[in-house]
């Protein structure tokens, strides 16, 4: 407070606050923590400063976090429970403490889901022909990291025989296995099993590679096809019906009235007493319709 004696007294007050930036509670000696898949799972981070620090929860990797059914990318609070955790659950974590106090701290903590091998292959059947190279795949799923390898005949093949190659993709607990199996004869038709093996189990599966005949749309057995005879070229004039008309013997302009064809009727007075008609044989229908028209 500021005083001036005077009469009256005057004063005036000013306030002094002490802004700290957020510090944690404890630290945490063991920040990888491992546990069985389905299993429950508490993380606590606590800080202090003034003011009171926030605490935040989010996955390193970017990944949503999983509380009970729901999907969140930030959680709120200081413990954060994760119940019936699965391998999707695996990652790192990062407590991020922050009170508008620069600078913001975090503390990284990172979970290990175990749990035995798993596989899944995505072709069991593969149908090969003798003298081809082919390729047999198998993916594998385990926490601790397992041992991956391809049997046949119950012996391991891959690892010294240059008729088989080895390849292995590993993304995390995941891993894609590969054999590759080049120029294929008839001893090489069969069962193969990937297995994999870790502390906590092993499981295997199994690809069929089985002979197909090979196919090819010529046949060598079949002499190729003749080439036809040449046709010969039908002329076809500018004015076909012309040409016709002239093969035929019909001259042009034809018409009824160049016909010989005779029609005498006589006529009495009111009425007509006969009408007789004679029509050439080769016009005979010609002349009929002819007069069914005049009627």
């Amino acid at each position: 407070m500021c005083q001036v004696n005077t009469q009256p007294m005057i004063s005036q007050v000013g306030y002094l606050e002490i802004v700290v930036p957020p510090e944690f509670v404890n630290d945490v000696v063991n920040r990888n923590i491992s546990v069985a898949e389905n299993a429950n799972i508490s993380l606590s981070c606590r800080a202090t400063g003034n003011p009171i620090p926030k605490i935040k929860w989010r996955r390193e990797d970017g990944q949503p976090i999983i509380v009970g059914q729901k999907k969140v990318d930030l959680y709120d609070g200081e413990e954060l429970v994760l119940h019936k955790v699965s391998r999707q659950s695996m990652g790192a974590y990062l407590c991020i403490a922050s009170n508008g106090v620069p600078p913001a701290i975090s503390r990284r903590m990172h979970i290990d889901i175990t749990f035995p091998p798993m596989i899944w292959i995505p072709n069991q059947l593969v149908g090969a022909s003798d003298g081809q190279t082919i390729a047999l795949e198998c993916n594998t799923e385990a926490h601790p990291a397992a041992t991956n390898f391809w049997v046949r005949n119950d012996h391991v093949v891959g690892t010294s025989d240059d008729k088989f190659e080895t390849y292995q993709i590993v993304n995390g607990y995941k891993v894609h296995m590969k054999i590759v199996i080049k120029n294929l004869v008839d001893d090489d038709f069969g069962i193969y099993r990937c297995v994999s093996k870790n502390a906590l189990g092993e499981t295997a599966g199994s690809v069929n590679l089985y002979k197909v005949r090979a196919t090819s749309t010529y046949n060598r057995n079949i002499p190729p096809p003749s080439t036809p005879p040449e046709q010969e070229i039908l002329y076809i004039p500018d004015h076909p019906e012309e040409e016709v008309l002239e093969k035929t013997g019909v001259q042009d302009n034809l018409s009824f009235q160049e016909e010989e064809t005779e029609i005498n009727v006589e006529q009495s007075t009111g009425t007509s007493s006969s009408s007789s008609y004679v029509f050439p044989p080769t016009e005979k229908n010609l002349a009929i319709t002819l007069l069914l028209l005049i009627l």
